[in-house]
């Protein structure tokens, strides 16, 4: 905004009062206002940057195993770095999340997703509403959980 703000003040300081120039004047600040906007929301000018979220750190899972064929229940994931836009993933496929501390978030683990013996890997993800493109999302460790014979 700053640049589309010297551009002004130039047309202003050379006398060149016609229509023709505030126009263009006009038109880059209202090209420049929305990426200042988004820059804001997203990290380039804000000190409370959303883009550079913590990256959360699993320590922890209860329980850390199932019987194969086991009824739904719930995942106790934790860990530090969580907060209200933390999704936990079984295998990489995202569960239902209810974050309930900085240090602990709660996922429905699914009866079609206990079917099969052996180690699934967790992890937690801390989504974002930041729209900048090439951003990813931070990712926790992987926490090995496993599915028994018994």
């Amino acid at each position: 905004m700053q640049t589309s703000l010297n551009v002004c003040s130039w047309f202003k300081s050379t006398g060149s009062y016609d229509l023709s120039n505030w126009l263009k004047c006009a038109g880059l600040v209202l090209f420049f206002l929305p990426l200042v906007f988004s820059l804001a929301s997203c990290g380039g000018i804000a000190s409370d940057d959303p883009c550079s979220e913590t990256v959360p750190n699993i320590t922890a899972l209860s329980p850390t195993s199932v019987p194969v064929h086991s009824n739904t229940f719930k995942l106790q994931v934790i860990g530090s770095g969580f907060n209200k836009n933390s999704r936990v993933a079984w295998n990489g496929r995202l569960l239902d999340t209810k974050f309930t501390s900085e240090n602990l978030v709660v996922a429905d683990v699914p009866l079609t997703y206990l079917t099969q013996v052996g180690p699934v890997d967790i992890q937690v993800s801390n989504y974002s509403d930041c729209s900048l493109d090439g951003y990813v999302q931070p990712i926790s460790n992987i926490m090995k959980f496993n599915i028994t014979l018994f």
